[in-house]
């Protein structure tokens, strides 16, 4: 398998350059587009297929094949009936206010067991991050030379608004788990998304916290959508309806993505992120994923087959879903944004309606 690079980046810009066509006059927009993309099914196929081989051939090595009905272990009912496992996920309590000085944010966080479908706990977090502090007074090196540093510092601020605001939502998301599991040692918390995101590992704080979750060791997160890893996509599409394939070598993978790009993380990684894997599942049509300590793979695989009773092709367990759609309704961020703009601009409008999403103004 052919791949290039120049100077430790592939060249993807000059690929796409190189490659370019003009289709302005052609008898439709889409061109040759239709039969360009069964090209690119052809050679996506004969990517699956070299994954397939690994996936037989590598069997009881680094990662292990299994089918989900021989794996799952007995045992889920029980958490359900004693009402030991919970549901964790959360959502934009009110979206982000952004202001020159700072950003407003707030994450809404629900918790559902089996029998608190209709009453979910429910928390709210509010915080303020701050970009520049104003001041009256000018700097030591003038007004010219603050202005450019405030560029380049807002500049960057705006850049990570959306990293961040994920990373606040994901961090309190995984404590309000941590505070299910720490109520008792039979508890059981399912997470929406990995247990481990990459934004989480990029931060020391919620590292920490990540830590205290390893420890348990009872917490198990579904991963809704794998189009963002091309090689877990990948995976999914070469598993026949039933298979699970174990990617026990993910850690090594965190590791050395860090260790390229910040090495700070890799030791971290190194030492504590082996105690999870990652489980790529196909029980219809859709590949899923999971990420849990090894030992948990049958106890997930269990819930998945005793809980997924779902929409078609969407095989996560039905509380997580039911703990989504709760999140979903009862916070409604970019509505709750507006309000809190709405009242404020009724005495400066010209200021506080330039916050506001230019399609609720129609």
């Amino acid at each position: 398998m052919a791949m290039t690079a120049s100077g430790g980046e592939f060249p993807y810009f000059a690929h796409a350059l190189s490659g370019r066509q003009d289709i302005t006059n052609s008898y439709e927009v889409l061109g040759d587009l239709p039969e360009r993309v069964g090209v690119s099914t052809q050679s996506e196929d004969l990517f699956i297929a070299n994954i397939r081989r690994i996936i037989d051939n590598d069997a009881g090595g680094t990662s292990d094949i299994a089918t989900i009905a021989a794996t799952a272990t007995k045992g889920a009912e029980d958490l359900y009936h004693s009402n030991l496992i919970a549901a964790v996920d959360g959502t934009d309590a009110i979206s982000t206010m952004q202001f020159v000085t700072d950003t407003i944010y707030a994450v809404g966080v629900v918790l559902v067991t089996p029998q608190t479908h209709m009453n979910p706990r429910a928390h709210v977090t509010r915080t303020q991050a701050n970009h520049v502090t104003p001041t009256t007074q000018p700097p030591a090196g003038g007004w010219e030379e603050a202005v450019a540093q405030w560029a380049e510092y807002l500049r960057a601020a705006r850049e990570q608004e959306h990293s961040w605001t994920n990373t606040f939502r994901e961090y309190h998301v995984r404590d309000m788990a941590l505070e299910w599991l720490g109520e008792a040692e039979d508890h059981v918390a399912l997470i929406d998304g990995p247990i481990a995101t990459q934004n989480m590992l990029t931060q020391d704080s919620a590292r920490d916290l990540l830590q205290q979750i390893l420890n348990t060791a009872r917490a198990i997160g579904f991963i809704k959508e794998l189009s963002a890893n091309p090689l877990l996509s990948a995976i999914g599409y070469a598993l026949e309806p039933g298979e699970a394939f174990v990617l026990t070598s993910w850690s090594s993978i965190l590791s050395d993505r860090f260790r390229a790009r910040q090495g700070h993380i890799s030791g971290w990684v190194e030492n504590y992120a082996n105690q999870l894997v990652r489980v790529i599942y196909r029980v219809g049509h859709r590949a899923f994923g999971m990420e849990t300590n090894a030992a948990n793979i049958p106890l997930g695989l269990a819930i998945l087959q005793h809980d997924n009773q779902g929409p078609r092709d969407h095989d996560i367990p039905m509380l997580l879903q039911i703990a989504d759609q709760a999140a979903r309704t009862k916070f409604k961020g970019d509505r709750a944004r507006d309000e809190v703009i709405a009242r404020y601009s009724r005495h400066n409008p010209s200021r506080l309606l330039s916050l506001t999403n230019e399609r609720s103004l129609r």
